[in-house]
């Protein structure tokens, strides 16, 4: 990678298990209102948080724990089979206030820098575009980040992140009972109106779920549609379908986790 790396070390990782390979990439926002707190809170000991790169919004890349080691980035969390994401992941965290602190845009040279880092990243690690997730979908009911604004799309055209081939309604079958409720899935008083307890609607959103443990999350199949579901669909918008994140599970955003599931198979 042909770019100046500041290297400021952080003393919070310790050794990856003996059989733990490389497997993921999770980003982050800092969520910190400027770039030296973000950076204090990561290289501090006893902060108890760190990361293996940092990147500012004017592109600057700061190395703050070797890559062969563990940092603690991800917490409490899953994707696919993995309970221990640190274990088997790179943590980067990308400068942004987040949503506590004024979110914005990730600007074009932050980007940039992140696309030259995953390039060697993904380059040494063999690592393939569904590897590389975000901190919400790790932990989709304690986090929100990167967030909403994060240009996933982006990502995936430079070959980087999966993104769905646009998709058209979702087809009749296992979900067309819910036709008349999918404006309200998400929503207790409607669940119970459309007879939650009904096999098809149990079934229906036992499929919704086995979609979304295809594409990695660590959510129960048990068709119920729940407040664990509801956190799961939101992660799930707020990466593919942006412009609306509620955890509902209308038709548009059904298709896409039918679509997203089909090539993380």
């Amino acid at each position: 990678m042909n770019r100046e790396i500041r290297e400021v070390w952080s003393p919070n990782y310790n050794a990856r298990p003996v059989s733990a390979d490389i497997e993921l990439v999770v980003v982050h926002f800092t969520g910190m209102e400027t770039a030296d707190a973000a950076l204090r809170e990561l290289t501090q000991l006893g902060s108890g948080v760190s990361a293996h790169w940092m990147i500012d919004e004017d592109g600057t890349i700061y190395r703050l724990v070797p890559e062969e080691r563990r940092a603690w980035h991800a917490g409490l969390g899953s994707w696919h089979h993995w309970h221990d994401v640190n274990a088997v992941s790179i943590g980067i965290e990308l400068v942004n206030p987040g949503h506590d602190h004024g979110y914005r845009p990730f600007p074009d040279p932050q980007i940039e820098a992140l696309e030259d880092l995953l390039a060697d990243t993904f380059k040494c690690h063999g690592l393939r575009p569904c590897d590389l997730i975000g901190h919400s979908d790790v932990a989709p009911e304690r986090k929100q980040d990167p967030g909403e604004l994060f240009p996933w799309e982006r990502l995936a055209r430079a070959g980087f992140s999966i993104w769905p081939d646009e998709v058209s309604e979702y087809p009749d079958g296992g979900l067309g009972v819910m036709d008349d409720a999918e404006d309200f899935i998400g929503d207790e008083e409607s669940r119970t109106e459309f007879g939650l307890d009904s096999i098809s609607l149990r079934e229906s959103v036992s499929e919704l779920q086995e979609n979304l443990r295809a594409i990695g999350y660590g959510i129960e199949t048990n068709g119920v549609f729940g407040a664990q579901t509801e956190a799961v669909v939101a992660a799930f918008q707020r990466r593919f379908r942006p412009g609306t994140v509620d955890g509902y599970a209308d038709s548009e955003t059904r298709a896409l986790i039918q679509a997203v599931a089909q090539i993380s198979r």
